[in-house]
Protein backbone atom coordinates (compact mmCIF):
# COMPACT_ATOMS: atom_id res chain seq x y z
CA UNK A 1 0.00 0.00 0.00
CA UNK A 2 1.48 3.31 -1.10
CA UNK A 3 0.31 5.89 1.42
CA UNK A 4 1.92 8.03 4.09
CA UNK A 5 2.07 9.31 7.62
CA UNK A 6 2.62 12.87 8.75
CA UNK A 7 4.58 12.63 12.01
CA UNK A 8 5.28 15.44 14.43
CA UNK A 9 7.47 17.06 15.59
CA UNK A 10 9.91 16.53 12.68
CA UNK A 11 7.92 16.21 9.45
CA UNK A 12 9.61 16.00 6.08
CA UNK A 13 7.61 17.82 3.40
CA UNK A 14 7.11 16.24 0.02
CA UNK A 15 6.13 17.99 -3.18
CA UNK A 16 5.15 14.90 -5.07
CA UNK A 17 3.03 11.82 -4.75
CA UNK A 18 4.23 8.48 -3.45
CA UNK A 19 5.54 9.77 -0.13
CA UNK A 20 6.27 6.33 1.30
CA UNK A 21 4.86 3.32 3.09
CA UNK A 22 2.62 3.89 6.08
CA UNK A 23 1.69 1.75 9.04
CA UNK A 24 -2.01 1.03 9.06
CA UNK A 25 -4.33 -0.25 11.75
CA UNK A 26 -5.50 -3.43 10.06
CA UNK A 27 -8.69 -3.66 12.11
CA UNK A 28 -10.24 -0.80 10.15
CA UNK A 29 -13.72 0.40 10.88
CA UNK A 30 -15.38 0.95 7.47
CA UNK A 31 -16.47 4.44 6.49
CA UNK A 32 -18.31 4.26 3.18
CA UNK A 33 -17.16 6.69 0.51
CA UNK A 34 -19.37 5.46 -2.31
CA UNK A 35 -21.66 2.56 -3.08
CA UNK A 36 -20.29 2.29 -6.62
CA UNK A 37 -16.88 1.07 -5.43
CA UNK A 38 -15.92 -2.54 -5.93
CA UNK A 39 -15.30 -4.42 -2.66
CA UNK A 40 -11.52 -4.61 -2.99
CA UNK A 41 -11.13 -0.92 -3.72
CA UNK A 42 -13.58 -0.02 -0.96
CA UNK A 43 -11.61 -2.12 1.54
CA UNK A 44 -8.35 -0.49 0.45
CA UNK A 45 -9.85 2.99 0.88
CA UNK A 46 -10.87 2.08 4.42
CA UNK A 47 -7.28 1.09 5.21
CA UNK A 48 -6.05 4.38 3.80
CA UNK A 49 -8.64 6.32 5.81
CA UNK A 50 -7.74 4.42 8.97
CA UNK A 51 -4.06 5.16 8.46
CA UNK A 52 -4.65 8.87 7.86
CA UNK A 53 -6.76 9.32 10.99
CA UNK A 54 -4.93 7.08 13.43
CA UNK A 55 -1.45 8.22 12.40
CA UNK A 56 -1.96 11.91 11.64
CA UNK A 57 -4.21 12.93 14.55
CA UNK A 58 -2.21 13.29 17.79
CA UNK A 59 -3.57 11.61 20.94
CA UNK A 60 -5.71 13.70 23.30
CA UNK A 61 -6.60 16.18 20.55
CA UNK A 62 -9.60 18.46 20.33
CA UNK A 63 -11.03 17.51 16.93
CA UNK A 64 -13.45 19.26 14.59
CA UNK A 65 -14.71 16.91 11.89
CA UNK A 66 -16.39 18.20 8.74
CA UNK A 67 -18.25 15.54 6.81
CA UNK A 68 -21.03 15.08 4.30
CA UNK A 69 -22.80 12.48 6.46
CA UNK A 70 -22.08 11.88 10.15
CA UNK A 71 -20.73 8.38 10.68
CA UNK A 72 -20.37 6.96 14.18
CA UNK A 73 -17.58 4.65 13.08
CA UNK A 74 -15.12 7.48 12.55
CA UNK A 75 -15.09 8.00 16.32
CA UNK A 76 -13.29 4.69 16.77
CA UNK A 77 -10.34 5.85 14.63
CA UNK A 78 -9.24 8.88 16.66
CA UNK A 79 -6.51 8.08 19.23
CA UNK A 80 -7.95 8.93 22.65
CA UNK A 81 -9.45 12.31 21.65
CA UNK A 82 -10.06 14.90 24.35
CA UNK A 83 -12.99 16.40 22.45
CA UNK A 84 -14.80 15.77 19.17
CA UNK A 85 -17.16 18.18 17.42
CA UNK A 86 -18.77 16.50 14.42
CA UNK A 87 -20.31 18.86 11.87
CA UNK A 88 -22.10 17.38 8.87
CA UNK A 89 -24.49 18.25 6.09
CA UNK A 90 -26.57 15.19 7.09
CA UNK A 91 -26.44 14.49 10.82
CA UNK A 92 -27.79 10.96 10.78
CA UNK A 93 -28.81 9.27 14.02
CA UNK A 94 -27.62 11.52 16.85
CA UNK A 95 -28.40 8.89 19.49
CA UNK A 96 -26.19 6.37 17.70
CA UNK A 97 -23.41 8.94 17.46
CA UNK A 98 -23.55 9.58 21.20
CA UNK A 99 -23.50 5.87 21.99
CA UNK A 100 -20.43 5.49 19.77
CA UNK A 101 -18.75 8.44 21.49
CA UNK A 102 -19.34 6.87 24.90
CA UNK A 103 -18.15 3.47 23.71
CA UNK A 104 -14.93 5.00 22.39
CA UNK A 105 -14.31 7.03 25.55
CA UNK A 106 -14.99 10.41 23.93
CA UNK A 107 -16.16 12.21 27.04
CA UNK A 108 -16.69 15.57 25.36
CA UNK A 109 -18.70 14.98 22.17
CA UNK A 110 -20.92 17.33 20.20
CA UNK A 111 -22.67 16.99 16.86
CA UNK A 112 -23.90 19.95 14.84
CA UNK A 113 -25.54 20.49 11.46
CA UNK A 114 -23.35 22.20 8.86
CA UNK A 115 -24.55 25.81 8.76
CA UNK A 116 -21.53 27.38 7.10
CA UNK A 117 -18.16 28.57 8.31
CA UNK A 118 -19.53 31.49 10.31
CA UNK A 119 -21.49 29.11 12.56
CA UNK A 120 -18.24 27.74 14.00
CA UNK A 121 -16.71 30.97 15.29
CA UNK A 122 -17.18 29.75 18.87
CA UNK A 123 -14.40 27.17 18.44
CA UNK A 124 -11.83 29.66 17.11
CA UNK A 125 -8.34 28.90 18.35
CA UNK A 126 -9.38 25.88 20.39
CA UNK A 127 -8.91 22.92 18.02
CA UNK A 128 -5.85 20.71 17.47
CA UNK A 129 -7.08 18.97 14.31
CA UNK A 130 -9.70 19.83 11.72
CA UNK A 131 -10.70 16.81 9.64
CA UNK A 132 -12.41 17.12 6.26
CA UNK A 133 -13.69 13.65 5.46
CA UNK A 134 -15.78 13.24 2.33
CA UNK A 135 -16.85 16.89 2.69
CA UNK A 136 -15.04 19.23 0.33
CA UNK A 137 -15.88 17.31 -2.84
CA UNK A 138 -19.65 17.65 -2.22
CA UNK A 139 -19.93 21.34 -3.11
CA UNK A 140 -17.85 23.85 -5.07
CA UNK A 141 -17.94 26.18 -2.06
CA UNK A 142 -16.84 23.59 0.51
CA UNK A 143 -13.05 23.71 -0.04
CA UNK A 144 -12.87 27.43 0.64
CA UNK A 145 -15.29 27.12 3.57
CA UNK A 146 -13.36 24.22 5.08
CA UNK A 147 -10.09 26.15 4.80
CA UNK A 148 -11.71 29.18 6.43
CA UNK A 149 -12.95 27.02 9.31
CA UNK A 150 -9.55 25.35 9.74
CA UNK A 151 -7.60 28.61 9.72
CA UNK A 152 -9.89 30.04 12.39
CA UNK A 153 -10.44 26.96 14.56
CA UNK A 154 -6.91 25.58 14.74
CA UNK A 155 -4.44 26.43 17.43
CA UNK A 156 -0.95 27.38 16.19
CA UNK A 157 0.75 24.15 15.22
CA UNK A 158 -2.61 22.47 14.59
CA UNK A 159 -3.32 20.35 11.52
CA UNK A 160 -5.92 20.42 8.79
CA UNK A 161 -6.29 16.83 7.54
CA UNK A 162 -8.35 15.91 4.51
CA UNK A 163 -9.51 12.62 3.00
CA UNK A 164 -11.63 13.21 -0.08
CA UNK A 165 -12.83 11.02 -2.96
CA UNK A 166 -11.94 11.44 -6.64
CA UNK A 167 -8.18 11.53 -6.31
CA UNK A 168 -7.56 13.86 -9.27
CA UNK A 169 -5.73 16.43 -7.18
CA UNK A 170 -8.04 19.40 -7.73
CA UNK A 171 -9.14 19.64 -4.10
CA UNK A 172 -5.60 19.39 -2.76
CA UNK A 173 -4.38 21.99 -5.23
CA UNK A 174 -7.09 24.44 -4.22
CA UNK A 175 -6.60 23.86 -0.49
CA UNK A 176 -2.83 24.25 -0.86
CA UNK A 177 -3.22 27.52 -2.78
CA UNK A 178 -5.58 28.97 -0.18
CA UNK A 179 -3.37 27.84 2.69
CA UNK A 180 -0.21 29.21 1.08
CA UNK A 181 -1.93 32.54 0.47
CA UNK A 182 -2.48 32.90 4.21
CA UNK A 183 0.65 31.10 5.41
CA UNK A 184 3.36 31.31 2.71
CA UNK A 185 5.86 29.12 4.59
CA UNK A 186 3.40 26.59 6.00
CA UNK A 187 4.10 22.88 5.77
CA UNK A 188 1.68 21.12 3.42
CA UNK A 189 1.72 17.42 2.58
CA UNK A 190 -0.43 15.98 -0.21
CA UNK A 191 -0.86 12.61 -1.86
CA UNK A 192 -3.35 10.65 -3.95
CA UNK A 193 -4.05 6.97 -3.48
CA UNK A 194 -6.66 4.65 -4.98
CA UNK A 195 -9.23 7.34 -5.74
CA UNK A 196 -8.65 9.41 -2.61
CA UNK A 197 -7.06 12.82 -2.17
CA UNK A 198 -5.06 13.03 1.05
CA UNK A 199 -3.46 15.97 2.73
CA UNK A 200 -2.19 17.65 5.88
CA UNK A 201 -1.64 21.40 6.23
CA UNK A 202 -0.07 22.85 9.37
CA UNK A 203 -1.02 26.18 10.90
CA UNK A 204 2.33 27.85 11.66
CA UNK A 205 3.39 28.91 15.10
CA UNK A 206 3.46 32.69 15.68
CA UNK A 207 6.74 34.29 14.79
CA UNK A 208 9.05 34.73 17.72
CA UNK A 209 9.72 38.37 18.56
CA UNK A 210 12.66 39.79 20.56
CA UNK A 211 10.25 40.51 23.44
CA UNK A 212 9.08 36.88 23.55
CA UNK A 213 12.55 35.38 23.74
Amino acid sequence: LNCWIFTMPSPRPSRTRGIGACLLALAAQPIALGLELNPLRWANQQKITTGMLTNNVPPASAILELTQMADARSLSLYPRPRKVIMTSVQLGDEALLRVAAERNAVANFECRPWLGATALVDVAGGINCVISHNFMHASASHPAEAVTVAMSALKPGGRFVWIEPDGEGAISERVSALWRAAFPKAEIFTDSEDGLELGVAVKPMPRETPQSR
